[in-house]
């Protein structure tokens, strides 16, 4: 039978939430009654609720009383669990909105097909309210709807087809844990290393995977919205490696890239190029001329960011590296320096030199583009 002498020591025994952290810190074998003081007077967290909003740098001030380097990493995990857990919390909550939002817009684009079929048009009040609230269903700006003067067919089967990339993209989300859709997504472009130089077509080639799969990884909601951008090229050399930027770098770091945010700037190689080629064209009259309209739509998921202790050399990037170091053990000769030179460009050249922490965004692209070729220059407008 339980009396107030045997509770003296533990005076959070009847409130759930310490309670619940108790049994999180004796799981990992730390001793609850020496840690739970520690975290309230360091962190002000006395629930493991608390627990998922710390982040690594603040459990930093926890380490510095631990008495062995295990209780360290004890650390380590109550944080990468309590994180983990508040985050699938997060992400149940926005897949489900998600879901809620595709649901409404699928309904709205059966009632617009039905209006089509009708013998409605685009002009008719209660068409336009439809089309407004599918429009936000689907969160794209207004300024990127379709214009007014397009036919109500078309877009529904714009937006038909912006659908079914929610659909295919969700469903491979739904069954798929975490880990293994960031290990499969784009052939594991995540992974992939980054080659930084002075050259803008080192950026977009893809590369073999720089870091592994990190522990304790887990997805968070996207920190952007989804939306449409329109651009125009004027030869196919801009217009392919805009795409590549997209496909290689993703939609986030390749508007860096273009800001100059990868220590080059794409967009003024692009230009440069862009001039050139105006130069030429002007020349001659004659000479024929190329036009490409290119419409996307970006649709964020989810999103991810690698914190700098989740960061670690894939087995093969290890294993050249090994090389490399047992090479420049054997000699120091001028020959030595020469095959070390080739062998770590070649590195660099399989990996990359830079991985991208994120934040990382998963989701889709959906291009629509129309390419004019072959014409003279008199008739580009």
């Amino acid at each position: 039978m339980a009396t107030p002498g045997n509770n003296e020591g533990e005076p959070h025994l009847n409130d759930p939430r310490k309670r619940n952290l108790e049994d999180k810190l004796k799981e990992l074998g730390l001793d609850a009654q020496r840690w739970i003081p520690i975290l309230q007077e360091h962190l002000g967290v006395t629930s493991v609720q608390a627990l998922q909003h710390v982040k690594h740098k603040e459990i930093l001030t926890l380490k510095s009383q631990a008495n062995h380097p295990w209780e360290k990493r004890a650390l380590e995990k109550l944080l990468s669990l309590c994180n983990s857990q508040g985050s699938e919390e997060m992400q149940e909550k926005h897949w489900e909105l998600v879901k809620k939002r595709q649901e409404q817009a699928q309904s709205a684009l059966n009632e617009l097909r039905e209006m089509q079929a009708a013998g409605k048009s685009r002009e008719e009040v209660i068409v336009r309210e439809k089309e407004e609230e599918l429009r936000q269903a689907m969160e794209i700006p207004a300024k990127y709807w379709p214009l007014s003067e397009k036919p109500l067919v078309e877009v529904i089967e714009n937006m038909k087809r912006n659908l079914s990339l929610m659909e295919s993209t969700l469903s491979h989300r739904e069954n798929l844990p975490d880990r293994e859709l960031l290990k499969r997504v784009s052939g594991g472009l995540a992974l992939q290393g980054i080659y930084q130089t002075n050259h803008p077509e080192d950026l977009l080639e893809k590369r073999e995977e720089l870091i592994s799969l990190p522990e304790n990884f887990f997805l968070l909601n996207p920190q952007q919205r989804s939306g449409m951008e329109t651009k125009r090229f004027l030869s196919s050399n801009d217009e392919s490696m805009f795409t590549q930027s997209m496909e290689i770098l993703g939609f986030s770091v390749s508007f860096l890239a273009k800001g100059g945010g990868w220590g080059l700037n794409l967009e003024t190689s692009t230009k440069d190029s862009r001039s050139s080629d105006s130069r030429d064209v002007q020349k001659s009259h004659s000479e024929e001329t190329y036009s490409c309209t290119t419409k996307f739509c970006y649709i964020p998921l989810a999103s991810c960011h690698f914190a700098r202790d989740q960061l670690h050399l894939s087995k093969s990037a290890l294993q050249e590296l090994k090389q490399l170091e047992e090479l420049l053990s054997y000699s120091n000769s001028a020959e030595t320096h020469s095959l070390l030179k080739q062998r770590c460009e070649a590195f660099f050249k399989r990996f990359g030199s830079h991985v991208n922490q994120g934040p990382l965004h998963l989701g889709g692209v959906f291009w629509w583009k129309a390419v004019a070729a072959g014409f003279r220059q008199d008739f580009q407008d």
